[in-house]
């Protein structure tokens, strides 16, 4: 009898596990992002010439800026290119549609590193997530984990696409 019931106390110690196991999984961070090319990228007679695409990240109703700078020149293949990028997002919003990019010394919240490629309307990238600043929007559990971006321009100089953090 005692072997019975120490038997149906692991099997309900086990069961008990199972459901709190989903409960727990960390769920995908999502954000969709509107940004334009930064027409002052490599001018270095402008604020911000590493930056080549800037724009904002909506988060949960939430807007944060989002920008990428270039880590490799662009190496092209048939139809597309392929790109390795920092990609960042800031603890504010940023004030820009187009033109030359201003406001580079806003205070980051989470950065990391992509590659990806692009063809002239699409474009699609992966990577980590390298560094979540400990005071800012973002929990630190981030650091380490994949992201993935994927969207379409509807000009050369605008793109628009969702941003997630597995």
């Amino acid at each position: 009898m005692k072997r019975k019931l120490a038997i149906v106390l692991v099997v309900a110690v086990i069961l008990s596990l199972l459901i709190v196991v989903p409960v727990n999984a960390k769920k995908p961070l999502r954000g969709w992002i509107d940004a334009d090319f930064n027409l002052g990228f490599g001018d270095t007679g402008t604020p911000c010439p590493e930056i080549t695409w800037v724009g904002n990240i909506d988060i949960d109703g939430v807007l944060f800026g989002f920008a990428w700078t270039p880590t490799s020149p662009l190496r092209e293949a048939g139809n597309s290119i392929h790109y390795t990028d920092i990609w960042m997002i800031y603890e504010s919003s940023f004030e820009y549609d187009g033109g030359v990019f201003e406001e580079c010394g806003a205070e980051m919240a989470v950065w990391g590193y992509d590659a990806g490629a692009a063809s002239p309307v699409n474009a699609v990238a992966n990577g980590t997530v390298e560094w979540v600043n400990p005071e800012g929007s973002f929990d630190e559990m981030l650091t380490g984990r994949n992201i993935h971006w994927s969207g379409s321009s509807a000009t050369p100089n605008e793109f628009s696409g969702w941003f997630r953090i597995n």
